[in-house]
């Protein structure tokens, strides 16, 4: 009996702790796409710092993870929390490939997206934007990847983005 109290107060703390990374992960996560949006410079100050690169593309992949779990395992109790888990997963994964693609373009592969129409665009914005257009397979074509690690991160974008969107609208049409 002793051993059973203590068990389920160990699940206890895990569960707690893990609602609370949860937690942690999707306020991280919206913090960094409004600094995106809304302050470019802040955004590039982040970039630059390896040591925070590394920390936000960490924070993003465990993010992305995290919440695709949770859309899986956890059943939804409604359609507005559907949605609000699909948006952080959907934000977290263009994050995390913008990164990368920033990565690849400053420091793996320079030239590797080609800025086709010449946008007035920084490299900071660019890479986020072309992960947002890969990810919903919209494909304009006015930034394209041009050396093999952005062309290869762009198809698994492609691939994971439609994946994600296909479990979304079959969880949403089962909650119907």
């Amino acid at each position: 009996m002793l051993e059973e109290n203590k068990n389920k107060k160990i699940l206890q703390i895990l569960k707690a702790n893990h609602s609370l990374v949860y937690l942690a992960a999707k306020i991280t996560t919206f913090l960094i796409f409004v600094g995106i949006l809304l302050m470019p410079s802040l955004l590039k100050e982040l970039l630059t710092n390896t040591l925070m690169l590394g920390t936000i593309l960490t924070f993003n992949v465990a993010s992305a993870i995290l919440i695709f779990f949770e859309l899986l395992e956890k059943k939804q109790k409604s359609i507005s929390l559907l949605i609000n888990n699909y948006l952080f997963l959907t934000i977290s994964i263009i994050l995390s490939y913008g990164i990368f693609y920033y990565i690849d373009e400053k420091i793996l592969e320079p030239g590797a997206l080609l800025n086709v129409w010449k946008k007035e665009m920084s490299i900071e914005q660019e890479v986020f934007y072309f992960s947002g257009v890969t990810y919903f397979t919209i494909g304009y074509g006015d930034i394209v990847p041009a050396k093999p690690y952005a062309q290869i991160a762009a198809l698994s974008e492609a691939m994971v983005g439609a994946i994600v969107n296909l479990i979304e609208i079959g969880l949403a049409i089962k909650k119907l």
